[in-house]
This record gives C-alpha cells, sequence and structure tokens, in this order.
C-alpha cells in the first residue's frame, strides 16, 4: 500500500478517518505489513501483503471483538476468489474493448460495432477503430468489485490513478499482477460499507457487480456517494435476459438452490459435468432439424463465452455459484441515478449498462 492512499480511505464501519501504525515498512513505496487506525471509533484493521485489509470482518476493535459478514458476503468472497484463482481471463485486448463497450467513456466503439461485418461482435476486432481513454485523461477512478484486476490494468492505461476495491481473494491476484504499476492501488473491502471517503472520485464504474450484493440499489447508492459532482458513474447489470426465457430460466434457478450451497471445488466438478452438454447443445444448434429433435437438451442452461462463442467451465462456474443474482432493466437503473442525484444519463446499447453525471462541481482530489 502506498501511504498517499490513506488521504482517500476511510473506517467501514463510522467511515471516521484512518490513520497508519506500526508499519513493517514505513515507505512511501510500498507498506507490505502494518495496521491502519480509526481515530474515531478506534477500530484497527490490517495491512497484509501490501493490501489495506478494509473488510468490517477484518476490524479490531476496543472490546476485543470482532463483526462477523452475514453468509451471503462471505459465499460472495469465497466463490468469487475461487473463480479468479482457477480460471483464465479474456486476452487482454479483449478486456480493453469490453470496458469501453460497457463503461460507454468512448461512444465511438458503438458506431464501430454497428459497423462491423460481424455485427456486434468484440472478436475480432471492428476494423478501423482504436479505443480513446481521453474521457479519463487526468481523473482519479475507481473500480467497485475489481476481481484480479483485469479492468483495472485497463483504465490506468489512461487516468491518472485507478483505485481498485474487491471483497476476495481474487485482490490478491490482482496486486501480485499489477501492483507494480505506480497510478494503481488496491483494497479490500465490501460495496456496501465501502472503506473510501465520500465525494472523492471522479470516475467510478463497476462492471457485473453489484447484483451479486444482497441490494443492487443500496449498492449502487453506495457507489454514487463515493463519486464527486461534476464526476461520472458507470455501472453494467444483468438484464433480466439473463435467465434465458421463463422455462430454461426457471430450471436454471431450480439448480442453483443446489449449486449455490455446495464448496467451490465441488461446484468446480458440477461445472465439468455440464460442459459435455453444452458441447453437445452446440452441435445440435448448427442445425434447425437437430435443435427441434433435441429441444430436451437445452432445458438444462449452459452458458456459453459471449465473446468468443466457446463452452468455457469457468463462464458455467460464474453462472451458477453467486449467492446473489438479481436481474434488472435499463429503466429501473436509471431511476437509480435520477433519485441519487445524477443528470446527462445516457442508457448504452449494452443492455443493462448506464452512465450519467452526478449533478454539481468539485475540485480535483489528488494522490500523489
Amino acid at each position: 500500500m502506498r501511504l498517499a492512499l490513506l488521504d482517500l480511505l476511510a473506517c467501514p464501519l463510522c467511515r471516521g478517518p484512518l490513520r497508519l501504525s506500526d508499519p513493517a515498512q514505513p515507505s512511501e513505496e510500498d507498506i507490505v505489513a502494518g495496521a491502519l487506525v480509526c481515530g474515531d471509533c478506534r477500530a484497527s484493521f490490517p495491512i497484509s501483503g501490501g493490501i489495506p485489509r478494509l473488510l468490517p470482518s477484518c476490524a479490531v476493535t476496543n472490546d476485543e471483538k470482532s463483526p462477523s459478514q452475514e453468509s451471503g458476503a462471505r459465499r460472495t468472497a469465497s466463490t468469487f476468489g475461487y473463480e479468479f484463482t482457477h480460471f483464465s481471463q479474456p486476452p487482454s485486448e479483449a478486456n480493453r474493448l469490453l470496458f469501453f463497450r460497457k463503461t460507454g467513456i468512448d461512444p465511438a466503439i458503438y458506431r464501430a460495432l454497428k459497423n462491423n461485418s460481424k455485427g456486434d461482435s468484440l472478436s475480432p476486432v471492428p476494423s478501423g477503430y482504436e479505443p480513446s481513454g481521453e474521457f479519463l485523461e487526468g481523473k482519479l477512478a475507481l473500480e467497485l468489485g475489481c476481481g484480479m484486476g483485469r479492468f483495472a490494468a485497463i483504465a490506468r492505461d489512461y487516468a491518472r490513478e485507478v483505485v481498485a476495491l474487491d471483497l476476495s481473494g481474487a485482490v490478491d491476484v490482482a496486486r501480485r499482477q499489477y501492483g507494480h504499476l505506480p497510478n494503481l492501488h488496491f483494497v479490500q473491502g465490501d460495496i456496501l460499507d465501502p472503506p473510501l471517503r465520500h465525494a472523492s472520485f471522479d470516475f467510478v464504474y463497476s462492471l457485473g457487480v453489484l447484483h451479486h450484493t444482497r441490494s443492487t440499489s443500496t449498492a449502487f447508492r453506495e457507489a454514487s456517494s463515493l463519486c464527486k459532482p461534476g464526476g461520472h458513474v458507470a455501472v453494467w447489470v444483468y438484464p433480466p435476459s439473463y435467465w434465458n426465457g421463463v422455462i430454461r430460466g426457471s430450471v436454471a434457478k431450480t439448480l442453483r438452490l443446489v449449486t449455490a450451497r455446495l464448496s467451490p471445488s465441488l461446484l468446480h466438478v458440477f461445472c465439468w459435468l455440464l460442459y459435455p452438454l453444452g458441447k453437445l447443445q452446440m452441435w445440435l444448434a448448427r442445425s434447425r432439424w437437430r435443435k427441434i429433435l433435441g429441444a430436451a437438451f437445452f432445458l438444462v442452461p449452459v452458458p456459453r463465452d459471449q465473446e468468443r462463442g466457446e463452452v468455457d467451465v469457468g463462464v458455467i462456474y460464474d453462472y451458477y455459484s453467486p449467492h446473489y443474482i438479481w436481474t434488472h432493466p435499463a429503466e429501473e437503473v436509471y431511476d437509480w441515478y435520477v433519485d441519487n442525484g445524477f443528470d446527462e444519463i445516457r442508457i448504452l446499447p449494452v443492455p443493462t449498462a448506464v452512465i450519467g453525471r452526478r449533478r454539481g462541481k468539485a475540485p480535483a482530489t489528488k494522490i500523489a
């Protein structure tokens, strides 16, 4: 953890300021171990592996008791931590295009996709399109739910500084991969109790994460509170079409009554068992008559990698593992922006992705 990050952190229990205590390496270059102590409630949080651990459950309070996370949050941290340490991620160039497509910071990408010979696809790269990160230049950005850091590493190519927050142990993998980048900072924390100072960031984004909390609208409200007046928030959450229709959605939700209770390793085995069914579905789908005759094989949803069009065990795991999965139409998310004081709201041509500007103006927050 770089010392300059301290100016942006706050106690997740009371929102009070934090101070550094007993750093094992008191250097602005990298504080590998130590503690952060709240100046108001006196709770103490560890720094380990160079990452401030600012989950409420990590707190050591004056009465020696540590509050426990609810089971849903523990399950979320466990399953996603397993996913990001056992499954591969898309190649970096695909990540870059996904980032621009789902944040809307460069509207030119939608024109490029519309004119692409393969339609609304990011593979191959639309001819002649080069992502523009001008929107992020000079800005302090925050990613909520960074996982292994694939989008944070892209945002830092354009932004002045990026802070990346994640609930799970995936944040350790992210730091090992990208911790050497001087303008990228990692924090372990909960989106619903964000350990960050209000109104500190020029750009806040969360892609495919808020719907995995106990309340998507509450998570959005917390994300909004971290954005400066005049700054922007961009989110992508699952649309209602995520469940693939009433019948297949009902089957998936029924299966999830079991899969959401399996340990990550057992769920991994379950996903391997579904993998051959997914390959069979792809083969059947190549012929209209095979698809009709084999309709029963399509009752169990086996999701594919949307960009590559391939069956992938990691994608199956991501579909069946989360403790929470909520879906929302764009109109509902638009209303959240209105209710939380945003204007210049744009519903993007990606279900369900929205970006908006928080009303008002504020001076820039610096981190050096």
